[in-house]
């Protein structure tokens, strides 16, 4: 297996040519990239990760090649400090970052992440610093809540783009609505299935061209993320646990999952989700065995939702 020192294609590159920062005047560092000195770096490989083993489970080889392309340079871009990419260059880079995907990609996420926190450079370092000494704190520290660089869900929210199919939902929650209730659908769990057969069987290509063009154009201010990660939850939840069933280092045993969530949409509208994972991909959805819940069940559920997620929707 390849990895980052290994990759010796941009390590001659003169200053200024493809793949090399043109404010440096030295050619790339020799060596390979130690991905602990360079925290944030290393926090946008660990975002990808989950959508990395996604692409690895479909079988998909093109749409993963196709993916991690542009995936990578929007990683570099965002995530990448301005005096790594030009110590290293582009091209070795991308050839590492290629490299650490495919060497971890039988990890959780969550597992990667401790790399950061028992190795992590002090607050106010830069990136760059060297990791300190592993320290034990007594305590678990990667279970404390509200700290984002632990949730490796949020960091994987932040590495998925936004489903067109999904926004246009969104964006036309009234339409969904009406027709959940005109078919007689239930509320919880038919909100995705609507929008899909709208999306497939009523949209126009030319309307859906539209809506794919704004979700790769969608611009998000800070606090309008979260409508954004929205279109990204249900799936990333369903590929996250599902790789959890199974007998391995990195998995639960014999096990199995039932979740339904529910959240506001910007137009106030609560949206209702659920479903279910088993080892067996054919299984029976928990939604539909034995007649599914009972609907006082599930008005008891969509009450309870009401009371406890919040109307307001601007922080």
């Amino acid at each position: 297996m390849s990895s980052a020192s290994s990759s010796h294609s941009s390590e001659q590159h003169p200053p200024g040519a493809p793949g090399v920062s043109n404010e440096s005047d030295t050619g790339p560092a020799k060596g390979s990239v130690v991905w602990k000195k360079w925290p944030s770096a290393l926090q946008g490989l660990i975002a990808l990760l989950p959508a990395y083993q996604a692409f690895l489970r479909d079988g998909d080889v093109p749409g993963k090649r196709a993916w991690l392309k542009e995936a990578i340079l929007q990683m570099m871009e965002r995530d990448f400090p301005k005096d790594m990419v030009q110590r290293f260059g582009t091209d070795k880079l991308k050839a590492a970052a290629t490299s650490w995907l495919n060497n971890n990609r039988n990890n959780v996420a969550n597992d990667v992440l401790k790399a950061l926190v028992e190795n992590d450079c002090p607050d106010n370092a830069k990136d760059g610093c060297a990791p300190l000494p592993s320290k034990s704190t007594g305590s678990n520290d990667t279970t404390r809540r509200g700290k984002i660089v632990d949730n490796p869900l949020a960091n994987a929210l932040r590495a998925r783009k936004v489903s067109p199919m999904r926004l246009w939902g969104s964006k036309n929650n009234a339409r969904v609505q009406e027709r959940i209730q005109a078919t007689g659908g239930k509320q919880i769990g038919s909100w995705s299935g609507c929008v899909s057969y709208i999306w497939h069987n009523e949209l126009e290509e030319a309307e859906r061209s539209e809506w794919v063009k704004k979700a790769e154009e969608l611009s998000v201010p800070d606090n309008e993320q979260c409508y954004v990660n929205q279109f990204s939850v249900t799936k990333l939840l369903v590929s996250l646990m599902s790789d959890l069933i199974g007998i391995g280092p990195n998995k639960i045993g014999k096990s199995c999952f039932t979740v339904r969530l529910a959240y506001r949409s910007p137009d106030g509208q609560l949206i209702y989700e659920d479903f279910s994972l088993a080892e067996d991909e054919k299984a029976m959805s928990f939604a539909h065995f034995g007649g599914g819940p009972a609907p006082e069940e599930d008005e008891r559920w969509m009450k309870w939702v009401s009371t406890v997620v919040d109307k307001e929707l601007r922080a």
